[in-house]
C-alpha cells in the first residue's frame, strides 16, 4: 500500500506487520479493532454508507455489548445467559483507500462475531455467517473506491435460549484488515502434519492451498523453510513447479526431514515454525504465510492410554468455558493466561474446550 493509505489506516489500527518481498510484492496485515462505532438495537439502513452514525458509541474491539447488562431475571437467555440482555446491535467502522490500492486484493478477517452477523461494504451485503463463534473472511476489493469506505455488522442474538452458557454479543473477537497480491495462499490456506517422529529423525509435510486470482497462467512452486524454536534454520524443500491457471486454485505439497528435532512435550511446549514462500517462473516472490506447529508423537493404546514421545503421560484435563467472568466474552489474553497457569499450577495438563471453537490466540 502506499504511505498514504499506511498512515490513514494506521489511523484506524496499528500495523501488525510488513513484508517487503525483493520483487516489491508486499503483503500487508492490519490491526482493524480501533475506532468502530457501536449501536444497541436495530434500525433502518445501518448498512448505508450516508447513515449519520456521529452520535453512535465509540469502541474498540474486541467488545461484549451484552457484559454491561442490566441483569433480568425475564431475560430471554434465561439464568444459562447470565440473566444479560440480547438482541440486535450494529457496528460501522470507516477508513480511506488510495487509488493504488485498487491494485492490491483486500480482504477483511473476523475472528469471531456473536451471532448472525451480517457485513456490508459501502452498502453492498458481502456476507452471513449463523455462527458466532466461528471465523470468517471476505474480499473487500470490487466494492472498494478510493478515498472514504465504510464497513457495516449487524450481529443478532435475538433466537433465545440459545445456549447453556453466557455467549456474549457483538464482535467480541479480533477483526484485521489484509492486503496481498493477486497470487497468494488463501486463508488459513497452509497446514503442518508431522507423520513420522522419533528421537532421531522427523518428518514435516507442509500443504498450501494457492490461488490465483488474475487474468493470466502462471508457472509457480512454493518453498519452505523450517525454522527452530531459536528461528535457525533447520530444513528447507520446494514443491513442483506447476502451471497456475487463471481463477483456479491448487494445493502445493512439500517434505522435509529434521534430524534431532527439538521435540514439544507439555513441560518444554517447544514451536517451530513453517514458513512458506510462493516463488514465481522467474523467481519473483508472491506471497508468504507462516504456521507455528509443535513436532511430537501422539499415541493411544488400549492398554495403558495416551503416550507422548514414547513416555505413558496420564491426561489430567480440565473443561473451560471462552468467557473470562466480568470480561464477558472479550477476553484479553492475559486472563487466559493466568487461568491456563493456575491450571497448571493444579497439575492440569489437558484442555477441553466446552463446547465450540475458541478464539485464535488461546
Amino acid at each position: 500500500m502506499t504511505i498514504a493509505a499506511i498512515k490513514s489506516l494506521l489511523t484506524t489500527g496499528a500495523l501488525l506487520s510488513f513484508l517487503a518481498f525483493p520483487s516489491g510484492v508486499q503483503a500487508e496485515v492490519f490491526n482493524f479493532d480501533a475506532d468502530w462505532r457501536f449501536h444497541k438495537g436495530d434500525l433502518e439502513g445501518g448498512e448505508q454508507p450516508h447513515k449519520d452514525d456521529s452520535t453512535w458509541e465509540k469502541v474498540n474491539l474486541p467488545h461484549d455489548w451484552a457484559i454491561n447488562g442490566g441483569f433480568d431475571e425475564h431475560a430471554p437467555a434465561t439464568g444459562s445467559g447470565a440473566f444479560l440482555p440480547t438482541g440486535v446491535a450494529w457496528y460501522r467502522k470507516h477508513f480511506n483507500i488510495s487509488e493504488a490500492d485498487k491494485a492490491k486484493r483486500i480482504y477483511i478477517e473476523f475472528d469471531g462475531v456473536m451471532e448472525r452477523s451480517g457485513v456490508w461494504i459501502n452498502g453492498v451485503h458481502i456476507g452471513h455467517k449463523p455462527n458466532g463463534y466461528i471465523s470468517f473472511h471476505y474480499e473487500l476489493t470490487p466494492h472498494l473506491k478510493p478515498g472514504p469506505n465504510v464497513i457495516s455488522v449487524r450481529a443478532d442474538t435475538s433466537a433465545q435460549p440459545a445456549s447453556r452458557w453466557y455467549a456474549g454479543g457483538g464482535i467480541y473477537r479480533h477483526v484485521r484488515l489484509i492486503t496481498k497480491g493477486d497470487i497468494h495462499v488463501e486463508a488459513w490456506g497452509s497446514y503442518v502434519h508431522t507423520p513420522k517422529v522419533d528421537q532421531k529423525l522427523a518428518s514435516v509435510q507442509v500443504e498450501s492451498s494457492v490461488i490465483n486470482k488474475s487474468r493470466l497462467d502462471r508457472k509457480v512452486h512454493i518453498a519452505i523453510s523450517i525454522l527452530d524454536p531459536k528461528g535457525k534454520e533447520v530444513a528447507k524443500s520446494a514443491s513442483e513447479v506447476i502451471l497456475l491457471q487463471a481463477g483456479r486454485s491448487v494445493k502445493l505439497k512439500t517434505e522435509s526431514k529434521i534430524t534431532n528435532p527439538h521435540l514439544w512435550n507439555t513441560f518444554d511446549p517447544a514451536l517451530h515454525k513453517a514458513v512458506v514462500r510462493i516463488v514465481a517462473d522467474n523467481k519473483e516472490l508472491l506471497d508468504q504465510d507462516e504456521v507455528t506447529f509443535g513436532i511430537r508423537k501422539i499415541e493411544f493404546k488400549a492398554d495403558s492410554g495416551f503416550w507422548l514421545n514414547d513416555k505413558n503421560i496420564k491426561i489430567k484435563g480440565a473443561a473451560i468455558h471462552a468467557d473470562g467472568g466480568a470480561f464477558g466474552m472479550a477476553v484479553p489474553l492475559s486472563f487466559y493466561e493466568r487461568r491456563l497457569e493456575g491450571l497448571r499450577a493444579l497439575g492440569v495438563n489437558a484442555i477441553r474446550t466446552a463446547h465450540h471453537p475458541f478464539s485464535p490466540e488461546f
